[in-house]
């Protein structure tokens, strides 16, 4: 769980991510319910962002190396700034989309980006951002 509350950390920036032991919740700067993850009875994930009314749904998809600020720290288990945060912070304006979140690789890359193998941006381009559609869906169980 502590892989998804970095992801989040990074996915949102100044968001707020309350973890329990049954639950995940994410809270945007502004307050707003971004995303809401339950454990259901045999002890499985559930997304139910939707049914919450917030505004995000759960999502992992890789995010660009240069905007990820905080990191699991493979010793103590605690979450802790990279130690290029300072420059990724700069970084990440470029991979924020108009809503202040950052954009996923395959986003960009569908707009014509490119990246290394480890997620770093190599090549950018000029290409307009178009927000993808959104379709409604039922809560997925998450492994």
């Amino acid at each position: 769980m502590k892989s998804w509350i970095v992801h989040y950390k990074n996915k949102f920036p100044g968001c707020t991510v309350n973890a329990t032991e049954n639950s995940l919740d994410v809270f945007g700067a502004d307050g707003s319910h971004l995303v809401s993850l339950v454990k259901n009875g045999a002890g499985q994930w559930v997304d139910r962002s939707e049914e919450m009314g917030c505004a995000k749904k759960h999502c992992t998809a890789p995010i660009p190396r240069d905007a990820r600020v905080h990191k699991l720290c493979k010793v103590t288990g605690n979450i802790i700034p990279d130690e290029e945060a300072g420059e990724r912070v700069k970084a990440r304006r470029a991979v924020m989309n108009s809503a202040g979140e950052v954009r996923t690789i395959a986003e960009m890359q569908a707009q014509g980006h490119e990246f290394d193998a480890k997620g770093g941006l190599i090549k950018k381009t000029q290409t307009p951002q178009v927000s993808a559609p959104q379709t409604p869906q039922t809560p997925q169980v998450i492994s």
